[in-house]
């Protein structure tokens, strides 16, 4: 059987990205270094949909594609896609070109409110919800035409950060995960209330819920009605709306904090009844809430819930979005491709291999948002790739980048990641100056730790708006960025901690934080508000 009656572009068997650092290889199904090929290729080719449904490229002004964060469909059938820094795509029902929606600065235009957008929710009365990376969140109810927002000025220094896909609705109640725990409202957002932690509950106006962590990393709702939140310390179920909450522990395969041994949820997604499916940094998971356990790839409680889960792991890349595909089936998107519940690769749509949003569009046919714009790709007619799995590279990989000079100042058990969308020398798609330093994305409290031993080599102003103390031990230091202030409380016995901004990000640059005693060293940030606007 010829591969072109399958009706599959795939040309050759790798291509080369050039860029600073040097080569990057990508290459298709057909041959993936980073698969275990422990069988042979058969390849599967099913008849043709008798019409199926694919997505017209979006308009790209830039050259460089449109960077695709989030793909959502709206009741009407409508497809919204989010995006870096190019605010919001709709294609409506029976359209055939791309509507935008971005962020204007005439505020009687009432637009949204940023343009970098990773959350969509629909209400029941056609309501249309988006959450943004940094300026929180807004709702139209004409159909994307006017937008109502909550940001810096409805919602105060936090709340601004919106979880990916973090947007649930149930009923006439909306959900919006967030960095500081999640915003509630059962009236079009005229009043909220808040789900946070221990510590968020001291300052939430209208305390809801609790969970054991306010930094909300996936949120969805299941089959059976019940609201799932991934956080930075596992996972929680509520049956009531979230008055309360049932706990998870992250599943990880040993105690932490190896590397080995610290995990994340990422995505979640539905499956049948109260089943959910769980996407971590370390593969992809199934719960059962009902029997308290986590299932094998037949469906069988083989794991109990527990601190370490030995097996019931699909071994992946780090899950970046999930589609539930049909009962006890279930689409992954990761950096290298999208593949189905049981481990194995789908066809490669196109030579950029990292999808980050995921959507179903039909029976066969599903919508894989990409850094470089949206593709379809058609299921039933891809390669099946019979026995090609990811294998997970030891942390001895040479191709897993190892930082040799400096420490990481956020532990393994936190948030240890570069935030993605303000990266060091870039200038978040020319709304900020750029970068002289990188952030790390935590909860107030987060201890943030020195990055090697040395000694103090500047102290005093930095950018505009920061402030760069050299503390003393047990110091309080006050200062201001924009139309917000702030402090930290720094706990240090010999150490000098820069910090270079007002957000609750932690900003480290190449002078940011030095010490002479051991690791002892801990600056501590007791309250710490984020940008207050989408400008410096």
């Amino acid at each position: 059987m010829r591969i072109g009656d399958c009706g599959l572009r795939i040309g050759t068997t790798g291509s080369q990205e050039r860029s600073g650092a040097g080569t990057r290889h990508n290459y298709s199904a057909l041959r993936n270094p980073q698969s275990a090929i422990v069988a042979g290729l058969l390849l599967v080719c099913a008849p043709n949909p008798a019409s199926p449904q694919s997505l017209p490229p979006l308009p790209d002004t830039t050259g460089f594609g449109v960077h695709v964060l989030a793909l959502a469909r709206a009741p009407d059938n409508a497809v919204w896609v989010g995006t870096y820094g190019q605010g919001i795509f709709v294609l409506r029902q029976g359209a055939g070109s791309w509507e935008q929606v971005k962020h204007s600065s005439d505020t009687t235009t009432r637009s949204i409110s940023f343009d970098f957008v990773h959350a969509f929710g629909f209400g029941p009365s056609g309501e249309i919800w988006y959450g943004t990376v940094g300026n929180g969140w807004g709702r139209s109810t004409d159909g994307g035409k006017t937008w109502t927002n909550w940001e810096l000025k409805q919602l105060g220094p936090e709340w601004q950060y919106v979880a990916p896909n973090g947007i649930v609705t149930r009923g006439d109640t909306v959900y919006v995960g967030t960095a500081d725990g999640i915003k509630l409202s059962w009236d079009g957002g005229t009043t909220w209330a808040e789900i946070t932690d221990s510590s968020g509950a001291v300052t939430a106006p209208h305390p809801w819920g609790r969970l054991r962590s306010q930094y909300v990393l996936a949120l969805v709702r299941g089959s059976d009605g019940s609201v799932w939140a991934g956080h930075l310390r596992g996972l929680a179920r509520s049956t009531d709306g979230g008055r309360t909450w049932t706990e998870y522990p992250t599943p990880v395969r040993c105690p932490p904090p190896g590397a080995e041994c610290v995990n994340r949820v990422r995505a979640l997604a539905p499956d049948t009844g109260s089943l959910v499916w769980v996407g971590t940094e370390r593969g992809l998971y199934r719960l059962d809430p009902t029997r308290s356990a986590w299932l094998d790839k037949q469906g069988n409680p083989a794991c109990p819930v527990g601190p370490v889960v030995k097996g019931c792991r699909v071994d992946l890349p780090p899950v970046q979005a999930l589609v539930r595909a049909g009962p006890g089936q279930a689409f992954a998107a990761t950096r290298d491709g999208v593949y189905a519940e049981d481990g194995d690769a789908l066809n490669v749509c196109d030579m950029t291999r990292s999808v980050s949003a995921l959507l179903l569009l039909a029976p066969g046919v599903y919508a894989a948002g990409r850094p470089t714009g949206v593709g379809t790709c058609r299921i039933d007619q891809r390669l099946t790739l019979v026995g090609v799995t990811y294998q997970e590279r030891p942390d001895t990989d040479s191709r897993g980048t190892r930082h040799t000079w400096f420490g990481r100042p956020i532990a393994l058990s936190d948030q240890p990641y570069v935030d993605q969308t303000y990266r060091y020398g870039s200038t978040m798609g020319g709304n900020f100056q750029e970068h002289q330093g990188v952030e790390f994305n935590n909860p107030d409290g987060t201890p943030v730790h020195a990055v090697g031993d040395g000694v103090v080599v500047f102290a005093g102003p930095a950018e505009q708006g920061a402030n760069t103390p050299t503390p003393s031990p047990s110091a309080t230091t006050e200062s201001s960025r924009g139309c917000s202030s702030f402090r930290r409380t720094i706990t240090t016995p010999s150490s000098s901690c820069r910090w270079a901004s007002a957000s609750r990000r932690a900003t480290w640059s190449r002078w940011s934080a030095t010490r002479a005693a051991r690791p002892t060293t801990t600056c501590i940030s007791r309250s710490t508000p984020r940008r207050s606007t989408p400008s410096r």
